[in-house]
């Protein structure tokens, strides 16, 4: 592994946020060059290397971080699925649709409304899912959902 991909990983999990925010941005310019440490980076024991690792793939191209951002929203820290939510209400992609309409209903209030907030960012990409999702039995999945289609106009 390159010295400067290796002081990147070191400084992206370093514990000190300023120099991990610094980390991630360098890293997504390294591209392909940083996917696979990332990857791995994101199959760690610990919660807070996970979140970085969804915050420095948030800003990668490749289809591989694509999926790693939708495998997070299922991580076991909600920290971690709330950061994968943010980071693909950032950067949509329409696969995550129905990943997303999942989370409408999830206990932790604010992965529900980042999950309506990203699929708000899908644009009419997500009508189905939200509809979908506005007949469900749950009310705080309704109301999310509503919500979402409202701001979609």
């Amino acid at each position: 592994m390159p010295a400067d991909l290796q002081r990147l990983l070191a400084d992206l999990t370093s514990g000190d946020d300023s120099r991990a925010e610094a980390a991630a941005q360098e890293l997504a310019a390294l591209g392909d060059q940083a996917l696979e440490p990332l990857l791995d980076l994101l199959r760690h024991e610990e919660p807070d290397r996970r979140w970085w690792a969804v915050r420095a793939l948030a800003a990668h191209h490749h289809p591989r971080a694509r999926s790693a951002l939708a495998r997070a929203l299922h991580d076991a820290d909600p920290a971690v699925r709330q950061c994968a939510a943010l980071a693909l209400r950032q950067r949509p992609f329409p696969e995550t649709a129905s990943a997303l309409a999942a989370l409408l209903g999830d206990e932790d209030r604010m992965l529900a409304r980042l999950a309506a907030d990203a699929l708000t960012a899908l644009g009419p990409r997500a009508v189905p899912a939200l509809a979908a999702a506005a007949r469900d039995p749950d009310p705080a999945v309704r109301i999310e959902a509503v919500r979402a289609l409202a701001n979609l106009r």
